[in-house]
């Protein structure tokens, strides 16, 4: 009973405390840097999600832009953070496309201990939409979203239409479907090192 207890135990956190990202603000690059010959700079802030938890976001845009110019939110996975989208970005900013990234709840450096998978991420998306539109500074918002965070931008894309594209890289369609598999994982390794332990045990003695 213990062992199914401990089991259980390891695939909640698993799922919703999974490895958390570490990192420090310089991997996110230098505040000023140059690409294909334009400078770009990357300006830091923090958001408050509707839970009260401290979210940790970055834009970056081109040192001479117009005020209003579209923007790409990258939403990362599950354990992942916002320095995932710096190859997003070697895309985009040439192209005139200013990109924002942050850490959801539970995530990176923002505030908060597990992550949903969706369900809370997609109130943390639209707190970072909510900021850019008060804030006067974008024409169009698309969302590019890995994993959890494909999802994420699913979720939210059904409850705002005036999003203008969508990028999903590797989503899941069913939470059941992702658990099934997931849990499967898990269980035969699980069953494989248990098996290689007393294997060498057995063979020891």
């Amino acid at each position: 009973m213990d062992y199914i207890n401990q089991y259980y135990d390891e695939l909640v956190a698993a799922i919703i405390r999974p490895p958390r990202a570490e990192y420090d603000l310089s991997e996110l690059g230098a505040p000023v840097a140059r690409l294909d010959g334009k400078v770009f700079v990357r300006k830091d802030f923090e958001l408050k999600n509707q839970r009260g938890l401290t979210l940790q976001c970055s834009q970056f845009v081109g040192a001479r832009h117009y005020q209003r110019m579209p923007v790409v939110i990258y939403c990362h996975g599950n354990a992942g953070c916002r320095v995932d989208a710096l190859d997003v970005c070697k895309l985009l900013l040439p192209m005139g496309i200013s990109v924002v990234c942050f850490d959801f709840a539970g995530s990176g450096l923002s505030e908060g201990e597990y992550v949903s998978l969706g369900y809370y991420e997609k109130d943390d998306l639209a707190c970072v939409v909510d900021y850019l539109r008060k804030n006067n500074s974008t024409t169009r918002i698309g969302l590019w979203g890995r994993s959890m965070g494909a999802v994420t931008s699913l979720m939210f894309g059904v409850l705002d239409p005036s999003i203008a594209c969508l990028v999903l890289d590797s989503p899941f369609l069913l939470f059941l479907s992702f658990l099934l598999v997931f849990c499967s994982f898990l269980f035969f390794s699980i069953l494989f090192y248990s098996v290689l332990f007393y294997s060498i045990l057995f063979y020891s003695i």
